[in-house]
């Protein structure tokens, strides 16, 4: 038996004809009402496709940078930090130096504070911050100044009893050491005391730093330095300075000797102190750098976007519309098919 096209079969199937599609475009109407974008940009667009594709590369390149910032900003916070306590510890010990004259009395405690501050020097430039140690320059996986468990470490403290004992002729626990005159103890702080703080002593003894600071692409278009190294002559003065107090026979010093070796010790120290502010700008101007970078960035990619809805977007209000408009005919057509199915010649015999 053959239907033909006044069937019940063909009236019941003629509403779900149309169905699939209607119920394929109210997908596409709801992804795009959701996305924003057209969901064929390539049939949309044709040979401007391309363009929107340039446009997304831009606009991940200028994320991928910001989010890079973000990470050379949290080493840029922590090494502020770590300079500043440096710097302000530099300041407490050389004020303790000049407010009270340092006599066989307070000398012990003197000494401690001394080995306190350096000891706290040296834990700020070992800080790390997501495994990577901020004041190692590019040398970043090992830990900058060298901690054996002795202040200073002990290569530095075997090079500098070996420079005194070469000069004076006898080691720092001698008895002869308070025949030391003022003259001497200049020409051995200026002479081969300040030698062993240079940077290839420095390296041998005291640091596995690099001398070469990290740098960083904070634009598509500006590469700036983002660390400080531990071989900075800022650090190195310090550790100049505490170490003098520390290893160089104070205690066995004349009261007139000692007072010069004090006074060159709060000298260099100061220096260091005032250097280490000078970093601390440096790093300023880095963070202010970063800041401005990613404020044109964030611009940049606000053009982009415009742009690129310009060419994939769709007006959400228009999708809106089709959604209702295909959700009324899709409903329609359902209660069609619904009241068509219920048709039979039955009702009418």
């Amino acid at each position: 038996m053959k239907t033909s096209f006044i069937s019940t079969t063909t009236l019941w199937n003629a509403p779900r004809a149309g169905l699939n599609k209607m119920q394929a475009d109210l997908a596409k109407a709801t992804k795009e009402m959701t996305s924003g974008r057209d969901t064929d940009v390539g049939l949309r667009l044709g040979f401007r496709a391309g363009e929107a594709f340039s446009l997304r590369q831009e606009m991940e390149h200028l994320g991928s940078i910001i989010d890079s910032n973000a990470t050379v900003k949290v080493r840029l916070e922590a090494s502020t930090a770590a300079l500043a306590r440096a710097r302000t510890s530099s300041e407490k010990f050389a004020a303790t130096l000049i407010a009270s004259p340092v006599g066989d009395r307070n000398l012990p405690v003197v000494l401690l504070e001394a080995k306190s501050t350096l000891a706290g020097l040296v834990g700020d430039l070992n800080r790390a911050v997501n495994g990577q140690y901020i004041f190692g320059g590019i040398n970043s996986g090992q830990r900058p100044i060298v901690e054996d468990g002795s202040m200073p470490p002990a290569a530095a403290k075997s090079a500098i009893d070996a420079a005194f004992s070469a000069f004076f002729g006898f080691p720092q626990s001698s008895p002869s050491v308070a025949s030391i005159d003022e003259a001497q103890m200049n020409a051995f702080l200026d002479g081969p005391y300040k030698a062993l703080f240079d940077n290839g002593p420095w390296a041998a003894t005291w640091s596995n730093a690099s001398n070469q600071s990290i740098t960083s692409q904070i634009s598509t278009s500006e590469v700036i330095e983002t660390s400080v190294s531990a071989n900075e002559s800022a650090v190195r003065q310090l550790a100049m300075g505490y170490s003098m107090i520390l290893e160089l026979g104070i205690s066995n010093l004349g009261a007139d000797v000692r007072e010069t070796l004090l006074a060159r010790a709060i000298k260099t120290i100061g220096e260091g102190g005032s250097a280490m502010s000078d970093l601390e700008a440096q790093i300023g101007m880095s963070q202010e750098k970063i800041e401005h970078a990613n404020s044109r960035m964030d611009i940049q990619k606000d053009v982009f976007n415009e742009k690129l809805f310009g060419l994939e977007g769709v007006d959400p209000l228009e999708a809106k519309t089709r959604i209702d408009h295909l959700t009324t005919q899709i409903q329609t057509s359902f209660s069609l098919t619904a009241q068509l199915r219920n048709l039979s010649l039955i009702n009418f015999i």
